[in-house]
């Protein structure tokens, strides 16, 4: 896929590090260090890095914005991000940070709708990215390994799922009173 198809995706505050064969091997070290693909095989890793690029972003940088499409995740291979949501009369709740290893994004890869939060550089951050469109063609061209990413982004999610259904009936309850 050429790069200025998957550059009309990712923000243009984000500032490309590393893409192509050139950097494979620094994809798949930066790539081994996410807590959703560290345990893949080598192979499996430099597999997926032909699908990912590698972005820094300044301090306060906004990585997406609740209710833009951007289509892509990352994982966060250096540096830290909050995710905000809004909460409505022009006020923001914090969801959660996000450091070294975390992922962001995988629902926008998934569903392809807009991103369901803010997520803004804490301080400098590198992240990888995978498009919707570089996911696709994972399917397309090696539909195991596409397989097991799914099954990965589905435990995330399901994970995430139960962690807020969680705060929800916890919330609720301090709203009753018990």
């Amino acid at each position: 896929m050429p790069p200025t198809e998957h550059a009309e995706e990712i923000p243009s505050m984000l500032v490309p590090v590393a893409a192509g064969a050139a950097h494979r091997q620094q994809l798949c070290d930066m790539i081994g260090t996410s807590n959703l693909f560290g345990d893949l095989s080598r192979e499996k890793l430099e597999t997926l890095a032909k699908y990912v690029r590698a972005f820094t972003a300044a301090k306060d940088t906004p990585i997406f914005l609740e209710g833009s499409y951007a289509g892509f995740m990352c994982i966060i291979v250096k540096g830290r991000v909050k995710i905000y949501r809004d909460s409505g009369g022009g006020r923001t709740v914090l969801l959660a940070e996000a450091d070294v290893g975390n992922s962001l994004g995988e629902m926008s890869i998934i569903d392809g709708l807009p991103h369901s939060a803010t997520a803004v550089a804490v301080d400098e951050v590198t992240l990888v990215t995978m498009t919707r469109a570089d996911f696709t063609r994972l399917v397309d061209e090696n539909p195991r390994l596409a397989t097991k990413i799914l099954w990965r982004f589905t435990r995330l999610m399901s994970q995430r799922l139960r962690n807020t259904s969680g705060m929800l009936v916890d919330s609720l309850d301090v709203l009753r009173g018990r």
